[in-house]
């Protein structure tokens, strides 16, 4: 741009400023910037016209990759068959639960065509499947296996701390099904790189991409020093992403990811081929609420949107009351025909990298992956993902990027619908227990089993979990502290069930007395403002005019709520009411609290989860 086009840029942007000014009646343009967690600030405007990135292998064709979600291998396979017959072409496994012989595998796979159908299955810490999905299925049809059927090496130590299955031994595995892939399965992959634990741990765009990243660098030299050419490598490798619900961000987070492998690939001397990652983007489970459900398929359409934009290879959406325990068949259903209508009534996958050439996007993913890089050169100089996990660097850092997100919903400066904004009190949820068995194995080898040597025993008729054991060694183990995981919503969620375990004693939920003082106009936004935050722990309002006080002796709790012009003309009100626990609407001086006996105001801004907490408590509750 020459020097002339400069100036007019300079005079434009100004006269844009002067008019916003005016329309904001004299603050500062620099009043509507936002940060993020990310640390990013968002301007009102983006006038950047430098040359367009170029993002690696953006397409948008992705795979409509749903999860099979069952309780027994005959349930599975009805489901694949169904979803085949409505236009699925790649399924998604991460609970192995049911399964333990073969016999199985081989029911579950009986309508998948290895040709045409894709797999991604996370086999987490069940490293006996791949060998067992192997022997299930036709010699001859192994080489044309298609996905991932892999596992992230340092993920079960992630969720659990420890493992029977060392560190050490897992590269060993993984380099030996490398080995074993490149000869009869070219186009499987065998490590999933999996970056929705960190997303599930609170983390922010920048947080996800570092470790993850990190946790790949560490992978990938492992492999290298265990003789694997770095090609062979990273054509091996899937990233998993959880997508969140910051439309932009997640667009620029997946439009970094790719950028930041080609440069580490490319600084390992890999292939300009090798360089074009391989993403599963799963819609987030960390912003979705059991409460109001259907809100949950908003979540999800506009996530999945923002992954397709992208420029994702697999998409799962996760069904809208995935959050009850069970997914039903509807929200199977919609989930994966919220796939048909962004493919074929949006014509998404008709459009290479439609997000290049936006101002906003195009700037959001420079500083996202030069921020991320950053931070991953630094991780690896301080001695890698590996030595960050021993020393608590990571766990701490997500601990105190998912304090800051709680804070803010339960402060209600970040709102979730349905849950602590406009929450529907009548809603109630039965959620299916999760009944999980942990066993402990005490290990009891000295030598490693190789990979060839498990395949051989699932041949002979070993169970998934006697392969998956025959692993285990007396070698000394890897033990880190665990991320914390969580769902955003579960606290405010325990105050309703709360809340419906008062109403299963009383017959009704529990109630909150509200005095209203003054005309109707003039208390009504306070009056709102009390509706909605007393929803959010599961508490009905009883109004009263504070003309008819007598029907409020020997109450509980009362909410004065009226205009700070009304409550100066309050006298001995606590005295009339004769009631526990007397509060008032709308952040008041402590004298005037003082003066009428008021235990707490209640205003915008404040711990409503705290309150309300203790306010079950003082119900009679049971808290949490």
């Amino acid at each position: 741009m020459g020097e002339k086009g400069k100036r007019e840029d300079t005079v434009h942007l100004e006269q844009w400023e002067q008019e916003v000014e005016k329309v904001l009646k004299g603050r500062k343009m620099s009043s509507l910037m936002k940060h993020t967690y990310e640390g990013i600030t968002l301007k009102p405007l983006y006038m950047d016209k430098s040359k367009r990135q170029i993002v690696p292998n953006s397409q948008t064709a992705w795979k409509i990759s749903q999860q099979i979600q069952v309780e027994a291998a005959d349930q599975a396979a009805n489901k694949i068959q169904r979803a085949k017959e409505r236009g699925q072409d790649s399924f998604y496994f991460s609970d192995f639960s049911f399964i333990e012989h073969c016999s199985d595998v081989k029911a579950i796979v009986q309508f998948l065509n290895f040709s045409e159908d894709k797999l991604i299955i996370n086999m987490g810490a069940q490293l006996g499947f791949l060998p067992l999905f192997i022997a299930s299925i036709a010699e001859r049809e192994v080489g044309k296996l298609d996905g991932t059927v892999g596992f992230d090496p340092f993920e079960s130590f992630l969720v659990n701390g420890n493992d029977n299955i060392s560190l050490s031994t897992r590269f060993n595995y993984l380099k030996e099904t490398v080995e074993w892939g490149e000869q009869y399965a070219p186009d499987l992959r065998f490590i999933y790189i999996n970056g929705t634990l960190y997303h599930d741990a609170g983390a922010n765009a920048v947080q996800e991409l570092v470790y993850t990243f990190s946790n790949a660098i560490d992978t990938v030299n492992e492999l290298l020093n265990r003789g694997l050419a770095i090609d062979t490598i990273v054509r091996k490798i899937t990233f998993a992403f959880s997508i969140g619900s910051n439309y932009f961000m997640e667009i620029a987070k997946f439009r970094a990811a790719k950028q930041i492998w080609a440069s580490i690939v490319h600084a390992l001397d890999g292939s300009e081929e090798g360089q074009k990652i391989n993403v599963h983007a799963v819609t987030s489970l960390f912003n979705k609420a059991a409460y109001d459900v259907h809100v949950n398929l908003l979540r999800t359409t506009t996530e999945a949107f923002s992954a397709i934009i992208g420029g994702v290879n697999h998409l799962t959406i996760t069904p809208f009351d995935h959050m009850l325990g069970e997914s039903s068949e509807l929200g199977e259903r919609v989930a994966r025909n919220i796939h048909f209508i962004l493919k074929e009534e949006s014509l998404l996958a008709k459009v290479k990298d439609p997000a290049g050439g936006s101002h906003y996007i195009e700037a959001l993913t420079a500083e996202l992956a030069k921020e991320a890089w950053d931070q991953i050169k630094q991780l690896d100089s301080d001695g890698g993902f590996k030595k960050a996990l021993a020393n608590g660097t990571v766990q701490n850092e997500l601990k105190l990027m998912m304090e800051e997100r709680i804070d803010k919903i339960n402060t209600g400066k970040s709102e979730i619908i349905g849950t602590n904004a406009f929450a529907n009190i009548k809603d109630e949820i039965h959620m299916k227990e999760n009944k999980e068995k942990v066993e402990k194995v005490i290990p009891l080898k000295d030598e490693n089993t190789s990979f060839t040597e498990l395949l051989n025993s699932a041949k002979k008729g070993k169970t998934l979990k006697q392969l998956t054991s025959l692993l285990y060694s007396k070698e000394s183990l890897f033990t880190i502290k665990p991320l914390e995981r969580r769902r955003l919503t579960e606290h405010f969620e325990s105050l309703r069930q709360q809340a419906e375990k008062y109403r299963n004693k009383t017959g009704y939920l529990p109630k909150i007395n509200v005095i209203v003082i003054g005309e109707l106009k003039d208390y009504k936004p306070r009056l709102d403002f009390l509706s909605n935050f007393f929803a959010a722990g599961g508490f009905e309002l009883a109004v009263t005019d504070i003309s008819e006080l007598e029907q409020l002796k020997n109450k509980e709790t009362a909410v004065l709520c009226g205009t700070d012009d009304e409550y100066k003309n309050l006298s001995n009100i606590k005295e009339q009411l004769d009631v526990k626990h007397l509060y008032i609407t709308g952040k008041q001086s402590p004298e005037l609290l003082s003066t009428y006996g008021i235990d707490e105001c209640i205003y915008y801004g404040m711990n409503m989860y705290k309150f309300l907490k203790e306010l079950h408590l003082k119900i009679g509750g049971e808290g949490k």
